[in-house]
């Protein structure tokens, strides 16, 4: 059976105390067909070092400046030819060594976007099920991003947007899973293990960037709908009113009262 190159990304900048386990974790895991790629910015405190240390090991790595997290990724993007990108930046680990060998039967599917389990901090984050993606949900949260394969041939339409600091892999996901439709799985796969939040972890910051984002990409139409999403949507209002709804008598309300203004 012919494995497909699974492409891991890692971009950093003077992490010279985590980027070492973060490189063995990827170097070590017993599926074989790994491309590692390794973007750093230019880095002065001896993450350079330990990069050279293990670059017989690695399919691409550069050192050089570039203009923030994403221009970075999306240099790694460019360099990649795996079927499946994932990023797994300084501090962050695979779950195991048997991650990727674990996720094979998923690699040899046609899916777009692969989500597994994350932990971040210690806390477990489940993956969203495919019914949970709409736009209510990413104005809320996201995909966790170490724990998520992205189809290769997604990259091929959109990178990841350079002029956003925060909320730039939100967005992507955004764009790929509600406006292009891509097609999603959820696997019950632990993947990454994560110390501590990144740039996404500035919760305030990030929602604001993101929700912005979000209104530019809808229809000027569907602003105030968002806006009204925001404002009110939350996970126990949609389990009532789903509730509410399931019930008979006010259906049979509702009916009444659309009857009534057809007849008018």
């Amino acid at each position: 059976m012919d494995t497909p190159i699974i492409s891991v990304i890692t971009v950093c900048y003077n992490v010279a105390s985590t980027i070492e386990k973060t490189m063995l974790s990827v170097l070590n895991q017993t599926y074989e067909n790994v491309e590692y790629i390794i973007i750093d910015g230019n880095s002065t405190d001896g993450t350079v070092d330990i990069i050279k240390k293990y670059a017989d090991r690695l399919a691409y790595w550069v050192s050089e400046s570039d203009s923030g997290i994403y221009d970075a990724m999306n240099k790694g993007i460019l360099r990649a030819t795996g079927k499946f990108l994932i990023f797994m930046n300084a501090g962050d680990q695979f779950f195991n060594e048997k991650v990727l060998d674990k996720c094979l039967p998923y690699f040899l599917q046609e899916i777009d976007i692969i989500s597994g389990i994350g932990y971040l901090s210690g806390q477990k984050w489940i993956p969203a099920k495919v019914t949970d993606l709409s736009v209510a949900f990413f104005l809320k949260k996201s995909l966790n991003h170490q724990a998520t394969f992205i189809n290769r041939k997604l990259f091929q339409k959109n990178l990841y947007r350079t002029n956003l600091k925060i909320a730039g892999d939100s967005i992507f996901f955004f764009q790929a899973l509600i406006m292009d439709n891509a097609s999603y799985v959820d696997i019950p796969v632990k993947i990454a293990l994560c110390e501590k939040p990144g740039l996404s972890g500035q919760e305030k910051e990030s929602f604001a960037e993101l929700q912005i984002s979000i209104k530019e990409i809808l229809p000027n139409r569907m602003v105030s709908d968002v806006d009204f999403l925001i404002k009110y949507y939350n996970p126990a209002v949609r389990m009532i009113g789903g509730w509410l709804y399931k019930m008979h008598f006010l259906k049979r309300i509702l009916r009444f009262i659309r009857t009534n203004r057809r007849t008018r």
